[in-house]
């Protein structure tokens, strides 16, 4: 049986968006409530350069697993864990929020 990757938009307002993902389903798209992953100790932080608007810019790699509920991180980054990876750009900022969801804020000015 084949697994689906369910996104739902959570909010959308003019600076911030909110995803949840849910994890599980068959072939016919139909979601179904799974457990997230065991969380796995954080690998340590590190920097690759990534191209945003033509120039690269050193940009830190986060391990997800080493985040916890009020953290924020500002843009740009790499957000890695098993299950996806969350890239932060330049001018933006993602918060864990309640239910370990990252919540994306573009940064006034930006």
């Amino acid at each position: 049986m084949m697994r689906n990757l369910v996104l739902r938009i959570v909010a959308v307002t003019a600076a911030v968006i909110v995803i949840a993902a849910a994890c599980g389903g068959d072939d016919d798209g139909g979601a179904t409530s799974a457990p997230p992953p065991a969380p796995e100790p954080a690998r340590d932080a590190r920097e690759r350069d990534v191209v945003f608007a033509g120039r690269p810019l050193r940009t830190p790699v986060l391990d997800r697993n080493g985040l916890e509920i009020g953290d924020a991180v500002a843009g740009p980054a790499i957000v890695e864990e098993s299950t996806a990876t969350t890239l932060v750009p330049p001018g933006w900022q993602a918060a864990v929020i309640e239910g370990g969801h990252l919540s994306m804020t573009k940064e006034a000015g930006a």
